[in-house]
C-alpha cells in the first residue's frame, strides 16, 4: 500500500512515514492539496489532535476540509486524535481565552460532518497511524467498517452506531432504549457488559462496537 503523507504535518510527518514503513506501506512526504493522508490514491484523512479540531470547527476550516475530500475521494474520513483528558484539557484552554466554545456544539459538529463523510477516532497518534492504515485497507477491500446510513435522528448515539458494520436500526434502537444513552458521553462511557446485557447484543458484537467507538483498531 502506498500513503502520501502532507508535508504540512511538519515532525509528525517524519513518524508517520516511520509509523507506515515499519507496517510494510510505501510512503512518500510531499503537499496535498486535500487532506493529511492518502491511500493509494483512494482513501484520504484529515487528521485533528483536539485543540485543532476545536479552532478548525470555529473558524469552519474543518467543514470546507471535510466538503474537499468529498469531492475528490470516493473515501473519505476525518481522524480526531487524542484521549478524553486532552478534549477536557482543550476545551479549558478555549475556556481560559475566553473562548465560548462548549462540549454539545463540537459533538453537533461531529453530528454535521457525519451528514456526509465520516469521522472516526484515536486516542493516541500511534493508534491513529494503524487505524488508518487498517480503514484503508478495508474500503480498498470493498469491506469499510464505517458505513453509512440515509437517516439521521436527532440522538447522536444513534447516528454513531448506525455507522458500525453489522448494526441495524432494531440492534442499535435495543442498545439506546436498554442503557439510555443520549450523549457522545454516555457512548463513551459503555462497557463490554452493557452491551452484553442488551438483548440480541452478543459478545463478538459488543466487541466490534467497544473498537469502533473507542478508536482502538489494530
Amino acid at each position: 500500500m502506498k500513503v502520501d503523507i502532507d508535508s504540512h504535518e511538519k515532525e509528525r510527518a517524519g513518524r508517520a512515514e516511520t509509523a507506515f514503513n515499519k507496517a510494510g506501506c510505501e510512503t512518500s512526504i510531499k503537499e496535498l492539496i486535500v487532506g493529511d493522508y492518502l491511500f493509494d490514491g483512494e482513501v484520504v484523512f484529515e487528521y485533528k489532535t483536539y485543540p485543532d479540531a476545536f479552532s478548525s470547527i470555529m473558524d469552519g476550516r474543518l467543514k470546507n476540509q471535510a466538503i474537499e475530500q468529498k469531492e475528490k475521494y470516493k473515501w473519505h474520513f476525518v481522524i480526531i486524535v487524542g484521549t478524553d483528558g486532552d478534549k477536557t484539557k482543550a476545551l479549558t484552554n478555549l475556556y481560559y481565552n475566553k473562548v465560548r466554545f462548549s462540549i454539545s456544539q463540537y459533538e453537533g459538529m461531529v453530528d454535521s460532518l457525519n451528514t456526509f463523510t465520516t469521522v472516526i477516532f484515536a486516542p493516541t497518534e500511534a493508534k491513529a497511524f494503524a487505524r488508518m492504515k487498517s480503514q484503508a485497507e478495508k474500503c480498498l477491500d470493498e469491506r469499510p467498517l464505517m458505513k453509512k446510513t440515509p437517516k439521521k435522528t436527532a440522538n447522536p448515539v444513534y447516528n454513531r452506531l448506525m455507522q458500525i458494520h453489522g448494526l441495524n436500526h432494531k440492534k442499535v434502537s435495543a442498545i439506546i432504549k436498554k442503557l439510555k444513552l443520549k450523549s457522545y458521553r454516555d457512548l463513551d462511557n459503555t462497557t463490554h457488559a452493557d452491551l452484553c446485557s442488551v438483548e440480541g447484543i452478543a459478545g463478538k458484537t459488543a466487541d466490534n462496537i467497544i473498537k469502533a467507538i473507542k478508536g482502538d483498531l489494530k
